[in-house]
């Protein structure tokens, strides 16, 4: 594996780019499968067929960006117009591929700027790989969530639910796939930039409480990922006829949905391999397990805040289930401070959307799924900074108070929102 890394690092920067930016195009081709299928329930396996008249596509139809060319828009048996998504989608992963490993390997983009180790030093070490791997897997689920989203106005669980313990699996096989910060717990300066986003926020304090040896972590872990289960189940409450009744229509409806028993078999099989991570897996694999289970949760608890406030004060929902699991599948690779990051940066993206929207009169529904992923991807390509900046803040007590006050803030904003709704008629 290690001669086979020096071997990769030995070739010219340019053709290391290039060779990556034609594996994102093909990659790109097989995301817009999934795209066009996982909403109409299709397999995911069969031949490429043109969407008109299902016949099965050649080799050189399914060529990334040129195949598009090379029919000219047109199915060649039907000759119905094939949509030039396609091929933007395919060359715009082939650019993300090419530019984020330029960011990240080349630049060295994502590492602080404490010059505690001299930065050239890092630009041959496999650290930085890891964390390009994660992110362009990061990165193509995001696009492809948000594709769909804007598409069904849905974020489907098979792409949400996957990614999710990807992630988890990821920080307990590479520590080093965390978004990297300073930290002076590690004796090993290679690891000290890889220290796990811990759950404290504070980049120097790991509590002992949350070591590898001590029951509560383990417990925490365990009830982290029985509530991200829990919360996949379709939970919808009617109490119009009692409890009982209200009981019993709750349990028929989760036993009825199609993804209940996955969810179960998923537990069954996790909470025994979160046991067996306590036991045998190295401290600072277990703390970025840890930390990724605690970012998968928080990531999750921020938007579904925000989603039972909307409920409250407005009467509906202010945002989707789907946002919920897309943002504990995007904490699950970055964190809970990346997550919070994150959801203040994604209204910066959809601010201008929302306003022409307003103002047209139109659907008041918004796919804020691609607003989200669009901070997470601002989160990673700006994480030197942001941390550098704000990055003490999440050590802080203010920081709760001011998420309380914010959140304080929001409610009182909502329900001014439905009053004026009312007033003028648009409840």
């Amino acid at each position: 594996m290690n001669d086979l890394f020096w071997t990769w690092l030995e070739v010219p920067l340019w053709i290391r780019i290039l060779w990556l930016m034609v594996v994102g195009s093909c990659i790109g081709s097989f995301l817009n499968v999934l795209v066009y299928r996982i909403p109409r329930e299709e397999t995911i396996t069969g031949f490429s067929h043109c969407p008109a008249c299902n016949h099965a596509l050649s080799w050189r139809d399914n060529i990334p960006v040129l195949g598009w060319f090379l029919v000219r828009g047109k199915c060649r048996y039907c000759k119905a117009s094939i949509s030039s998504r396609y091929w933007i989608f395919e060359l715009l992963t082939a650019i993300a591929f090419g530019a984020l490993y330029w960011w990240e390997v080349d630049q060295l983009a994502l590492l602080p700027t404490e010059n505690y180790l001299n930065r050239s030093e890092w630009s041959e070490l496999i650290y930085v790989h890891y964390c390009y791997l994660t992110h362009v897997l990061l990165f193509c689920l995001m696009l492809t969530a948000s594709l769909i989203d804007l598409d069904e106005f849905i974020i489907p669980d098979e792409i949400t639910v996957p990614g999710t313990l990807f992630g988890l699996g990821l920080a307990a096989w590479w520590p080093a796939s965390r978004l990297p910060v300073w930290t002076l717990d590690y004796p090993d300066p290679l690891m000290q930039f890889w220290g796990p986003l811990l759950a404290t926020g504070r980049d120097n304090y790991w509590p002992a409480w949350l070591d590898q040896g001590d029951i509560a972590s383990l417990l925490l872990a365990l009830g982290c990922f029985l509530g991200w289960c829990l919360a996949l189940l379709p939970w919808r409450w009617r109490f119009r006829r009692g409890l009982r009744w209200a009981l019993r229509l709750q349990l028929a409806r989760i036993f009825r949905w199609s993804w209940t028993w996955r969810t179960f078999l998923a537990a069954l099989i996790s909470f025994p391999a979160i046991v067996l991570f306590w036991f045998l897996l190295p401290e600072l694999h277990w703390r970025t397990f840890l930390s990724a289970m605690i970012g998968m949760v928080g990531g999750g608890s921020i938007v579904w805040t925000i989603r039972i406030l909307g409920r409250v004060t407005l009467g509906r929902e202010a945002m989707g289930f789907g946002d919920v699991v897309l943002v504990a599948m995007i904490g699950s690779f970055l964190g809970w401070q990346a997550s919070l990051m994150l959801f203040f940066i994604a209204p910066l993206f959809g601010l201008v959307f929302a306003l022409g929207l307003a103002l047209s009169r139109k659907s008041p529904y918004i796919p804020y799924g691609p607003y989200l992923c669009l901070g997470g991807l601002t989160v990673i390509l700006a994480w030197q900074p942001l941390w550098d900046q704000f990055g003490r803040l999440f050590s802080d007590w203010l920081l709760a108070a001011a998420l309380g006050i914010c959140l304080v803030v929001l409610t009182g904003m909502l329900f001014l929102l439905r009053i004026v709704r009312m007033l003028t008629g648009r409840e």
